[in-house]
């Protein structure tokens, strides 16, 4: 008996110091993400007019916002607020909204990953608030709501599955699309029939992370990088070329009363006129070729969803004549970056406006 009592004795003091170790862990690792946050853009001179202790703030922010699961799909856990960021009640960055769509109002949601979400940039400074911007000064006489429906990582497959099972529930009037680069990014062509919300990373960050970072924090630090090769893979760009049409082509011909206008994203691979960073990054990221031969297939592939969407433009070529420095990776750039695409948008979307007061 006396055997057994100290078994289960020396059982609970095992249990206990495991625990204390692993607090212990978990207070450190805190500690790091607050002092010596890690993103690679902190410093680069795309955002030299961001004080540095700012993009620090950002970086942290970006790395603890949690996520949950509506109708199947990923998003921001609604109702969370950092000081340059905050996602309302739906879950999506910005200001407050109502599900109902308001009275005589044009509702326009912007699909996309990070770059419509918004890094190291405010909410007032996003892709889809400087649109917004941009249309109550130059459209007075028409009331217009734009929703930034950004998520980070998300691809065409995502976004469809993020416009079918939740955004049709706004009532959307005007369905805008901004990406390309993240299809163009993936190492792996995924089926239909696989579910990557099943994987132990997402289940990581949807049920995990927000409470417990230990995990996180090493796949982060410590895991080796999955990357795409220095040497461009011609069949991988063209099967990310055909599931971007595929999902597209898909997603345009259902029955809708609302229209879907797609923007295909400039890359760095893009900008001619490069900066110090800007040129260094191109020089030492091996994504850069493989990213921007694959969004060439992109483009000369969308000419098949003439008739079948409502619109596809091409921005790639938006930042050709900037010679500010604009990108602080091979995909993101700068909020004088970002307002120049909204108003690259605005230029193609004042037809859509014009001929679409309602439904």
């Amino acid at each position: 008996m006396n055997l057994q009592v100290s078994y289960k004795k020396q059982f609970a003091l095992g249990v206990i110091f495991l625990l204390i170790i692993l607090a212990s862990v978990e207070g450190l690792v805190r500690f790091s993400e607050i002092v010596f946050p890690y993103c690679d853009y902190i410093g680069k001179d795309a955002l030299d007019n961001i004080d540095i202790e700012i993009q620090k703030q950002e970086c942290f922010d970006l790395d603890h916002f949690a996520y949950t699961s509506i109708e199947g799909v990923l998003i921001p856990k609604p109702n969370q607020h950092f000081p340059n960021m905050n996602i309302n009640s739906f879950g999506f960055r910005g200001p407050e909204i109502t599900q109902e769509k308001p009275a005589d109002t044009v509702r326009i949601f912007l699909l996309g990953g990070s770059t419509t979400f918004g890094t190291v940039t405010s909410d007032s400074t996003t892709i889809p608030a400087f649109l917004q911007e941009k249309i109550d000064i130059s459209m007075t006489d028409q009331k217009v709501q734009v929703i930034n429906a950004g998520v980070l990582g998300f691809d065409s497959t995502d976004e469809i599955r993020l416009l079918n099972n939740y955004v049709e529930k706004f009532d959307p009037d005007i369905i805008m699309v901004y990406d390309g680069i993240n299809n163009a990014s993936v190492n792996q062509i995924l089926t239909s029939e696989d579910d990557e919300y099943s994987s132990p990373m997402w289940l990581i960050l949807t049920y995990i992370y927000e409470y417990y970072r230990t995990p996180t924090y090493i796949y982060k630090n410590f895991m080796p990088e999955i990357e795409l090769g220095g040497s461009i893979d011609e069949k991988l760009s063209n099967d990310q070329a055909q599931l971007w049409r595929d999902d597209w082509k898909e997603a345009c011909s259902q029955k809708r009363d609302y229209k879907i206008i797609i923007f295909i994203q400039p890359s760095l691979s893009n900008k001619i006129h490069l900066s110090e960073d800007e040129s260094s990054i191109l020089k030492l990221d091996p994504r850069n070729k493989q990213i921007n031969y694959s969004l060439e297939k992109i483009q000369a592939i969308s000419s098949e969803l003439n008739g079948v969407c409502d619109g596809v433009f091409d921005l790639r070529s938006s930042f050709e004549n900037v010679t500010e420095a604009i990108f602080y990776d091979h995909a993101h750039v700068n909020q004088l970056g970002n307002k120049i695409i909204a108003e690259k948008m605005y230029d193609n979307l004042l037809a859509y406006l014009n001929t679409n007061n309602s439904k």
